[in-house]
């Protein structure tokens, strides 16, 4: 159960609507309890419309498997960045190296594509029952994530009006937050997304950003996720401000910092806000249909802003790469931009190093079936960038963060280096 609602005149349930003003809704059964027929035809006509306007079949896993394995082939392209960036480059998780002040160039190796898993591994009508005991086998796991599209509103208002309180000890297993009036979704968790661990010998705690979160809408598209705490009681609505105990959730991650940004996508499916939340100017909506402009937007960023942004804005999508591969979102939208924003990313860089030439792939469709494709046979694919997202275990000291979410690295050797 992962969604909570902040008042005791609702249906105590963590799935029930924000108002019956709203036309289409979800009950303790994912329905609105006061017309569940006509709701579930409602929400059932939004899962058949969006199959019908699919133009793709479904794919194969060996297909995948092919793509993903000419895609890992390809080779890396290699860039020198001037030594304006000095001193060790922060937003570069993934590289480990340091910018020495006598240094004239600093060198960095970006691949010419972000590979896909190889391993599809799908959302299962089994784990979200284990968040949801009222999910029906017959309501399809894409039923149930139309059905959350639905309350996005709701549940975006609910992360923007939740407070954590600072935290300066041992992270506890339970949270108190502050929440208002306009909470009417209660968070059902507080995440706690870790990094990397401190080098060996380092008396520096570990790092944790607390975030709060509803289960049900990261269960729904992270297959990689482990089962989070159950969830407590709902307390009762008080006018103003309260507080209320929320468990805590730990999860690793490749790249905390880009978590944010694809929070928001798997609460709202908006492309052009995800992108606006990684580049520093506007995408073009056709981003990924008219040839050719991944290269026009990509040269427009090199001209328009600083080497030291271009870099930000790489390893922020790398980042987000590596979290959709540690947490198992095989979403087939989210892919592709993922693809033609990294080959802008590419052409930024070119022009932003001083050479606008260099001969850089232009960007062009996979036709991988993520989100359609059928389960892997057992044995046939090869282990993709997935990883290990347990918590860790040794005390930290966290920081906190009130906004708006498992891990290891992706491939060896395919990111960033130095």
């Amino acid at each position: 159960m992962g969604i909570r609602p902040n008042s005791n005149k609702r249906v105590q349930n963590e799935n029930m609507p924000p108002s019956a003003a709203t036309r289409s809704v979800l009950n303790a059964k994912f329905v609105a309890s006061q017309s569940p027929r006509r709701t579930s035809r409602t929400l059932r006509d939004v899962q058949f419309r969006k199959r019908s306007e699919s133009s793709t079949g479904v794919q194969t896993t060996k297909r995948i498997v092919g793509h993903a394995k000419q895609r890992q082939a390809k080779n890396k392209i290699r860039f020198t960045l001037k030594s304006a960036i000095r001193g060790k480059i922060n937003d570069v998780e993934m590289a480990d190296g340091t910018v020495h002040p006598s240094s004239n160039t600093v060198p960095i190796q970006l691949p010419q594509e972000l590979v896909r898993p190889r391993e599809y591994k799908a959302v299962t009508p089994d784990m979200l029952k284990a968040v949801d005991q009222t999910y029906d086998d017959d309501m399809g796991v894409q039923y149930f994530r139309d059905g959350l599209e639905i309350l996005e509103k709701e549940l975006m208002q609910s992360l923007a009006s939740v407070k954590i309180q600072n935290q300066r000890t041992k992270l506890p297993s339970e949270l108190d937050v502050v929440v208002n009036d306009a909470t009417i979704i209660l968070p059902s968790h507080v995440l706690a997304v870790f990094g990397k661990a401190p080098p060996p010998g380092s008396s520096a705690p570990r790092q944790v950003t607390l975030y709060p979160v509803h289960s049900l809408v990261l269960k729904a598209h992270c297959a990689h996720l482990p089962l989070p705490p159950p969830t407590l009681e709902v307390p009762n609505h008080v006018s103003g401000e309260q507080t209320v105990k929320l468990p805590v959730w730990s999860i690793c991650l490749p790249s905390p910092e880009a978590y944010p940004a694809l929070s928001v996508y798997l609460y709202t499916k908006d492309i052009q806000r995800l992108l606006r939340n990684l580049v520093p100017m506007p995408a073009p909506e056709d981003l990924r249909v008219t040839p050719g402009r991944t290269k026009e937007f990509g040269q427009q960023m090199g001209h328009r802003f600083s080497i030291a942004i271009i870099v930000r804005a790489t390893f922020l999508v790398y980042g987000v790469w590596q979290n959709m591969c540690a947490l198992g979102i095989f979403d087939k939208q989210l892919w592709d931009t993922i693809d033609a924003v990294w080959n802008s990313i590419l052409f930024a860089m070119s022009v932003a190093t001083g050479n606008p030439t260099m001969p850089i792939p232009p960007y062009q469709p996979v036709d991988e079936g993520y989100g359609e494709a059928e389960p892997a046979p057992e044995g046939e694919c090869e282990a993709g960038p997935s990883g290990d997202v347990s918590p860790p275990s040794d005390d930290l000291s966290p920081s906190t963060k009130d906004s708006a979410g498992a891990g290891s690295q992706g491939p060896e050797g395919s990111g960033p280096h130095h």
